[in-house]
Protein backbone atom coordinates (compact mmCIF):
# COMPACT_ATOMS: atom_id res chain seq x y z
CA UNK A 1 0.00 0.00 0.00
CA UNK A 2 1.37 3.63 -1.00
CA UNK A 3 -0.08 6.88 -0.53
CA UNK A 4 1.51 8.85 -3.24
CA UNK A 5 -0.36 12.02 -1.64
CA UNK A 6 -2.97 12.33 0.65
CA UNK A 7 -5.58 12.04 -2.13
CA UNK A 8 -4.25 9.29 -3.69
CA UNK A 9 -4.20 5.54 -2.94
CA UNK A 10 -2.65 2.58 -4.63
CA UNK A 11 -2.61 -0.66 -3.49
CA UNK A 12 -1.21 -4.34 -4.56
CA UNK A 13 -4.00 -6.70 -5.01
CA UNK A 14 -3.15 -10.05 -4.70
CA UNK A 15 -3.41 -12.72 -8.01
CA UNK A 16 -5.87 -15.13 -5.48
CA UNK A 17 -8.03 -11.76 -4.80
CA UNK A 18 -7.76 -10.16 -8.13
CA UNK A 19 -11.34 -11.25 -9.70
CA UNK A 20 -13.01 -9.80 -6.18
CA UNK A 21 -11.40 -6.96 -6.26
CA UNK A 22 -12.06 -6.01 -10.06
CA UNK A 23 -15.46 -7.23 -10.16
CA UNK A 24 -16.15 -4.58 -7.23
CA UNK A 25 -14.31 -2.00 -9.31
CA UNK A 26 -16.22 -2.53 -11.60
CA UNK A 27 -19.67 -2.41 -9.97
CA UNK A 28 -18.27 0.90 -8.49
CA UNK A 29 -17.87 2.14 -12.10
CA UNK A 30 -21.51 1.11 -13.02
CA UNK A 31 -23.23 2.62 -9.73
CA UNK A 32 -21.16 5.97 -10.84
CA UNK A 33 -22.32 6.22 -14.02
CA UNK A 34 -25.79 5.49 -12.80
CA UNK A 35 -25.33 8.36 -10.19
CA UNK A 36 -24.33 10.38 -13.44
CA UNK A 37 -27.38 9.37 -15.37
CA UNK A 38 -29.63 10.13 -12.60
CA UNK A 39 -27.77 13.58 -11.70
CA UNK A 40 -27.65 14.63 -15.10
CA UNK A 41 -31.82 14.38 -15.17
CA UNK A 42 -32.31 17.47 -12.95
CA UNK A 43 -29.50 17.95 -10.26
CA UNK A 44 -27.62 21.15 -9.37
CA UNK A 45 -24.37 21.43 -11.53
CA UNK A 46 -22.19 21.21 -8.57
CA UNK A 47 -24.28 17.89 -8.18
CA UNK A 48 -23.32 16.84 -11.93
CA UNK A 49 -19.64 17.94 -12.24
CA UNK A 50 -19.33 15.53 -8.77
CA UNK A 51 -20.99 12.73 -10.11
CA UNK A 52 -18.87 13.53 -13.66
CA UNK A 53 -15.19 13.82 -11.67
CA UNK A 54 -16.24 10.40 -9.72
CA UNK A 55 -17.70 8.53 -12.69
CA UNK A 56 -13.73 9.30 -14.59
CA UNK A 57 -11.66 8.38 -11.33
CA UNK A 58 -13.35 5.08 -11.53
CA UNK A 59 -12.98 5.03 -15.48
CA UNK A 60 -9.17 5.73 -14.73
CA UNK A 61 -8.70 2.86 -12.67
CA UNK A 62 -10.55 0.96 -14.65
CA UNK A 63 -8.27 1.84 -17.66
CA UNK A 64 -4.81 1.25 -15.53
CA UNK A 65 -5.71 -2.26 -14.65
CA UNK A 66 -7.93 -2.95 -17.48
CA UNK A 67 -11.37 -4.54 -18.14
CA UNK A 68 -10.40 -7.57 -17.81
CA UNK A 69 -8.24 -9.43 -15.05
CA UNK A 70 -5.43 -12.31 -16.28
CA UNK A 71 -6.01 -15.48 -14.45
CA UNK A 72 -3.36 -15.43 -12.08
CA UNK A 73 -2.42 -12.53 -12.12
CA UNK A 74 -2.72 -9.72 -9.44
CA UNK A 75 -3.01 -5.82 -10.19
CA UNK A 76 -2.52 -2.38 -8.73
CA UNK A 77 -5.69 -0.97 -7.45
CA UNK A 78 -4.64 3.22 -7.99
CA UNK A 79 -6.96 5.94 -7.58
CA UNK A 80 -8.46 8.73 -5.48
CA UNK A 81 -8.78 7.59 -1.72
CA UNK A 82 -12.48 7.50 -1.96
CA UNK A 83 -12.40 5.49 -4.72
CA UNK A 84 -10.21 2.67 -3.72
CA UNK A 85 -11.68 2.48 -0.26
CA UNK A 86 -14.96 2.34 -2.09
CA UNK A 87 -13.75 -0.71 -3.87
CA UNK A 88 -12.21 -2.49 -1.24
CA UNK A 89 -15.16 -2.08 0.95
CA UNK A 90 -17.72 -3.78 -2.08
CA UNK A 91 -14.78 -6.58 -2.40
CA UNK A 92 -15.13 -7.34 1.33
CA UNK A 93 -18.69 -7.56 1.44
CA UNK A 94 -18.07 -9.53 -1.76
CA UNK A 95 -15.64 -11.77 -0.15
CA UNK A 96 -17.69 -12.41 2.98
CA UNK A 97 -21.28 -12.93 1.23
CA UNK A 98 -19.16 -16.08 -0.57
CA UNK A 99 -18.11 -17.13 2.86
CA UNK A 100 -22.17 -18.02 3.61
CA UNK A 101 -21.93 -19.33 0.00
CA UNK A 102 -19.51 -21.64 0.82
CA UNK A 103 -20.74 -22.48 3.63
CA UNK A 104 -24.09 -23.55 2.49
CA UNK A 105 -22.45 -25.69 -0.83
CA UNK A 106 -19.81 -26.94 1.95
CA UNK A 107 -22.86 -28.56 3.96
CA UNK A 108 -25.01 -29.45 1.19
CA UNK A 109 -21.33 -31.46 -0.77
CA UNK A 110 -21.16 -29.82 -3.26
CA UNK A 111 -17.88 -27.97 -1.92
CA UNK A 112 -14.87 -29.44 -0.19
CA UNK A 113 -12.96 -28.06 3.11
CA UNK A 114 -10.63 -26.38 0.40
CA UNK A 115 -13.06 -24.39 -1.18
CA UNK A 116 -14.31 -22.89 2.49
CA UNK A 117 -11.08 -22.77 3.29
CA UNK A 118 -9.91 -20.34 -0.13
CA UNK A 119 -13.47 -18.49 0.78
CA UNK A 120 -12.28 -17.53 4.52
CA UNK A 121 -8.46 -17.10 3.22
CA UNK A 122 -10.20 -14.21 0.90
CA UNK A 123 -11.83 -12.64 3.73
CA UNK A 124 -8.66 -12.21 5.69
CA UNK A 125 -6.83 -10.86 2.81
CA UNK A 126 -8.88 -8.87 1.58
CA UNK A 127 -9.71 -6.94 4.97
CA UNK A 128 -6.11 -6.67 5.70
CA UNK A 129 -5.62 -4.45 2.42
CA UNK A 130 -8.65 -2.50 3.30
CA UNK A 131 -7.76 -2.38 7.00
CA UNK A 132 -4.24 -0.27 5.77
CA UNK A 133 -5.88 2.11 3.90
CA UNK A 134 -8.35 2.39 6.81
CA UNK A 135 -4.68 2.93 9.19
CA UNK A 136 -3.63 5.35 6.59
CA UNK A 137 -6.18 7.61 6.83
CA UNK A 138 -6.77 7.88 10.51
CA UNK A 139 -3.17 9.43 10.60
Amino acid sequence: MSETSRHHRSVRVPAAQAAAVHEALVTTYAVKADALAVAAGGDAPAVVQDARRELAEAEDALDAVGWQVAPGEGFELAGAAGLVREVLYGALLAVAEAVGERCREYEAGRAGRDELARAVGDVVVVHELFDRLEALDAL
